[in-house]
């Protein structure tokens, strides 16, 4: 098959769902990409799986599904680890400084999102850390977003598409409880 030679594992609960989902629709969508290293497909699969948990959570917030919200919660923090793993690899290996930077900033966001949510457990979204907060982290998808485009052009549309998916569901959140 096309893509037997990729190595990828996504950190989700179905192991391999995201990974075999993602690549057939590049597949079938854009043709044949080019090769990618595994820890930039790595990233990939994490920047895509992070924009589909954002919008599982956001989606669950009106319905009241809290526990859902909390275990998709947990399950993003948790690519803090093939994105660190993935910008490490990228030192290490010298490459640009786009493909440090960019999934650093999603490191600082995920890692900011441990503190302020899970260990401090804080209700900032109604006071003044919100601003900086929603700057952290529309930065870090627009950089995510810029390094699946650097990655090549068809992942990056993929990335824009689970984007505006993304702010679908963050609208809809805030249109019923009044945050996303």
């Amino acid at each position: 098959p096309l893509y037997s030679n990729i190595n990828c594992e996504c950190p989700l609960v179905i192991p391999g769902l995201q990974k075999r989902y993602i690549l057939k629709a590049l597949q079938i969508y854009y043709g044949r990409p080019r090769r990618l290293s595994d820890h930039r497909l790595d990233y990939l699969c994490s920047s895509q799986s992070r924009e589909h948990i954002y919008g599982g959570i956001f989606l669950s917030r009106p319905k009241g599904l809290k526990r859902i919200e909390r275990i998709l919660g947990i399950v993003l923090i948790s690519l803090v680890i093939p994105v660190a793993v993935s910008a490490l690899l990228n030192i290490i290996g010298g490459r640009e400084w786009w493909s440090i930077v960019l999934p650093f900033l999603l490191v600082v966001f995920l890692i900011v999102e441990l503190i302020l949510d899970y260990i401090l457990k804080l209700d900032f979204r109604h006071t003044s850390l919100l601003w900086p907060y929603l700057l952290l982290y529309y930065v870090s998808l627009w950089g995510m977003i810029g390094y699946t485009f650097l990655i090549g052009r068809p992942y990056g549309f993929f990335t824009l598409l689970t984007y505006f998916f993304n702010l679908f569901a963050t609208w809809y959140s805030y249109s019923r409880v009044g945050h996303g």
